[in-house]
């Protein structure tokens, strides 16, 4: 049966060739993605500090920042392996810092948030749910829609799930993308429809956002601009039913291209955020049936990513 989140969602509307390539043949570049590591590990970092504070409460002995950053050295470590990786302003020790600015941000939370649950797993199994659905992918078959939610909590007796997001765009334009966001919409649909006898007042969007420039000078990198934001995203059920409708024909087309094993290049995802990682085996037009067969040089296969069985 057909798993899929949203990451993998995403991939395969942006180019169906690069989800084969990284979701059922496993390819992985040797070259590490600095954005990529520090996200993982800031997740991490998260998980461990509101773990702590479900446990303990908000204890003010150091505590859940010991056992964070503990874990944060432990996935930084872990995911940096032996990959080589350029070197820029989103090192491990910048983390830190930012963590620590993080707290003092959000200091605010102690005695007004209530921690339930600091990173889950969920697994709904989906089919049709109409004749209108039905009768719009009569081909459709039964597939497991999987998640992870960052965090569930109350504040001030609303309940509330709490995504963590990691970037370096501009943060205006990534909140404004928000309301239109279908994986936030999916967690919110989620939620309605599997996890608590209460119905979610939303997902709460954590933004931390860093960034830094680049001497052409000297190559070194300056002073760190840091900033974070919480952004409440809240959707009516039109909006809800109109993302369902899409997912189920982005799996419909997946499903379509598992029976043809057909993979089609997306060519306009090729440079849409940089170059992207698969363009030196996309250049090379080689065959399905041959990649299945040869790993390309600067990559390694490995098992599949799957958010419900992370490495």
């Amino acid at each position: 049966m057909l798993k899929l989140d949203n990451t993998k969602r995403e991939t395969y509307v942006s180019c169906p060739r690069k989800y084969y390539l990284r979701f059922i043949l496993g390819l992985y570049p040797d070259k590490g993605n600095n954005a990529l590591r520090y996200g993982v590990v800031w997740h991490d970092v998260m998980k461990e500090f509101y773990n702590h504070v479900k446990e303990n409460g908000w204890v003010r002995d150091g505590g859940a920042i010991e056992a964070a950053i503990l874990a944060g050295k432990k996935s930084w470590d872990k995911y940096t392996g032996d990959k080589e990786f350029y070197p820029d302003y989103r090192t491990f020790e910048n983390l830190c810092a930012c963590f620590l600015q993080y707290i003092d941000h959000f200091a605010a939370d102690e005695g007004f948030m209530e921690v339930l649950e600091a990173e889950s797993l969920f697994r709904i199994e989906t089919h049709w749910s109409n004749e209108v659905e039905e009768t719009a992918f009569p081909t459709l078959q039964p597939f497991m829609f999987t998640g992870k939610k960052d965090l569930t909590v109350k504040l001030n007796g609303q309940l509330w799930f709490l995504e963590h997001k990691t970037t370096g765009w501009q943060l205006s334009k990534k909140i404004q993308e928000l309301h239109r966001s279908p994986q936030i919409m999916g967690y919110t649909a989620a939620g309605k429809t599997e996890f608590f006898p209460e119905e979610p007042g939303g997902v709460l969007v954590v933004f931390h956002y860093l960034t830094s420039r680049k001497s052409k000078v000297t190559g070194e990198y300056g002073k760190l601009t840091v900033n974070f934001e919480r952004v409440p995203q809240i959707f009516t059920n039109e909006d809800l039913e109109n993302w369902r409708l899409s997912f189920l024909n982005t799996v419909n087309q997946i499903q379509l291209d598992m029976r043809r094993n057909l993979w089609t290049m997306g060519q306009d995802s090729c440079y849409r955020y940089g170059r992207c990682e698969f363009c030196n085996v996309c250049e090379r037009n080689t065959s399905i049936e041959r990649l299945e067969g040869n790993v390309p040089y600067g990559y390694y296969i490995d098992e599949p990513w799957d958010v419900m069985n992370e490495r």
